[in-house]
C-alpha cells in the first residue's frame, strides 16, 4: 500500500544583517504580523543560536529575566503560540507545528539553517546542517 507522500514544509528564510527580513517560503512575514514582540525575539534568538534549540531555562532567564517563573512560563506560552500563528497561520489547534518543538525541556526550531553567499539563513526539514556551513 502506497501512502502519499508527506508535503515539506516550505523553508524558512532569514535575513538578519541590516534589515531582518522573515520568509515562510515566498510568504514574507511583515512587522505588523508580529502581534508580540516576544513571538519575534524568541524566533530571532532560535535562529541566532547554535543548533537552533536552547533549554526552556536559558529562554525564559533571556527574554524574561525579571519575571517571577509562573509569568515567565506564561509568557513563554503565549510567545510560542504567537509564533507558531505568524510562522503557520493554517495551523489548527492542537496540531503540531512543522517548525517549532516545544515539548520537553527545550524551545527548537525543527529545521537546519545555513548561511547562503547573502547572509540569509534558509531552514529546510530536508537536511540537518547547522548554521555556517
Amino acid at each position: 500500500m502506497n501512502l502519499p507522500p508527506v508535503p515539506q514544509p516550505a523553508p524558512l528564510r532569514a535575513h538578519l544583517l541590516g534589515s531582518v527580513r522573515l520568509a515562510v517560503g515566498d510568504r514574507l512575514i511583515p512587522d505588523h504580523a508580529w502581534r508580540r514582540r516576544s513571538a519575534r525575539a524568541l524566533f530571532l534568538l532560535l535562529l541566532t543560536t547554535p543548533g537552533h534549540r536552547l533549554p526552556r531555562d536559558r529562554v525564559l532567564d533571556l527574554l524574561w529575566p525579571e519575571s517571577p517563573p509562573d509569568s515567565a512560563l506564561n509568557a513563554l506560552r503565549v510567545a510560542l503560540h504567537a509564533l507558531r500563528r505568524v510562522l503557520e497561520p493554517e495551523l489548527r489547534a492542537g496540531r503540531e507545528s512543522a517548525y517549532v518543538d516545544s515539548r520537553a525541556d527545550a524551545i527548537a526550531l525543527r529545521c537546519c539553517a545555513r548561511r547562503s553567499p547573502s547572509s540569509a539563513a534558509t531552514c529546510s526539514r530536508r537536511k540537518r546542517t547547522p548554521i555556517g556551513r
